[in-house]
């Protein structure tokens, strides 16, 4: 009977022992998260993330949708801050553009923590910048509502006051935004690296060859990789 229990003992810890053991495979080939970003069929707010993803060899699934089908997301709950891109991890949907970009960056070597003080700087200028072309982006003061997505009719822009926000962005606002960012990029030691439309002029970047020399050195590293054409 004691070598039947002994038997049954070690069959039953076999069997347990195997069970975690295939859990432990399991759990092991799925180490790699699935990974899905979601934007439009353009630039914009993603181009950085899916840059960053490429400049580490992060696979991801780039999922390109229409304006219709954000909206449709929008309206199922979907989009945590009712706005693209959004990432999902597993499953797990995250909002949020900077935040996304962080993330990606510290797996894919361009967020490291010793220059995340500089790199936020830098990052919260951008920002600046993105807020700075939303009256010139939409037409409207505002951008757009987050319950709807729809603009706001009683602060659309007339065609005058279009034109001077196009104006000023030319003349003041880039020009200057770019300059702080090319001091920046000079003194900071940074190496590693816009998005325009309408009447914005190439000539606001005339005045930063390290700012360009920048963008140029990132946009060959990844063609020489194979990342980008």
């Amino acid at each position: 009977k004691n070598d039947m229990k002994t038997t049954t003992h070690l069959a039953a810890s076999a069997a347990v022992a195997a069970a975690f053991a295939a859990l432990y495979l399991r759990h092991r080939r799925r180490a790699k998260p699935m990974v899905r970003l979601t934007y439009l069929d353009m630039p914009g707010f993603a181009e950085a993330i899916r840059l960053a993803f490429k400049h580490g060899n992060i696979e991801f699934e780039d999922r390109r949708i229409t304006y219709a089908q954000v909206h449709e997301l929008r309206i199922s709950g979907a989009l945590p801050f009712g706005q693209v891109p959004v990432l999902e991890i597993d499953g797990v949907t995250f909002g949020q553009s900077d935040a996304i970009l962080r993330w990606v960056g510290c797996r894919s070597g361009l967020y490291p923590e010793h220059l995340r003080l500089k790199i936020d700087g830098a990052l919260a200028c951008i920002a600046d910048i993105n807020t700075a072309f939303v009256p010139q982006f939409y037409g409207n003061a505002l951008g757009r509502n987050p319950r709807t997505g729809q603009l706001f009719a009683a602060t659309a822009l007339s065609e005058e006051q279009q034109a001077a926000v196009e104006r000023h962005l030319n003349e003041d606002v880039l020009p200057a935004r770019f300059a702080q960012l090319e001091r920046f990029l000079v003194s900071s030691g940074l190496r590693d690296g816009s998005y325009c439309r309408g009447s914005i002029s190439p000539a606001v970047l005339q005045d930063c060859p390290k700012l360009n020399a920048s963008v140029d050195l990132v946009a060959s590293n990844l063609r020489a990789r194979g990342a980008v054409k």
